[in-house]
């Protein structure tokens, strides 16, 4: 994997799911003492642990979550989001596998996920 990665929000990965512009394919939780251990988490219930936390309000974005592009040669690229890693008080981080919905390109989900208060105003 790639190590460039951009800071997005909980909104604009909600919008993603909701939308049906992804899907969610794989979630896995890391412990921070040891990255290896980790759980595999049902997508369902990440889902809705998303929307919990996006209707928390102040709370939303207190997780920090990265998102990248994994290219694959010969494939279909996808995105991995990442949260809690750049949260010092974070006992774990989460790892979710999204794949673009036929129809959707990763440009417009990366335009989604790029959303600021800032765009969003201007459009």
């Amino acid at each position: 994997m790639s190590s460039n990665k951009k800071s997005t929000s909980t909104k604009n990965i909600v919008e993603i799911i909701k939308s049906s512009m992804v899907n969610v394919v794989h979630v896995d939780v890391r412990y921070s003492s040891h990255d290896l251990d980790k759980e595999i988490m049902n997508p369902n219930d990440f889902i809705e642990a998303l929307e919990f936390l996006d209707e928390s309000g102040i709370f939303a974005d207190a997780v920090g979550w990265k998102y990248e592009i994994v290219h694959v040669p010969g494939g279909e690229d996808y995105v991995m989001v990442h949260g809690g890693q750049m949260a010092p008080y974070m006992i774990c981080t989460v790892h979710a596998k999204l794949t673009a919905n036929n129809g959707t390109n990763i440009e417009n989900i990366v335009n989604k996920l790029n959303e600021t208060i800032f765009t969003q105003m201007s459009a």
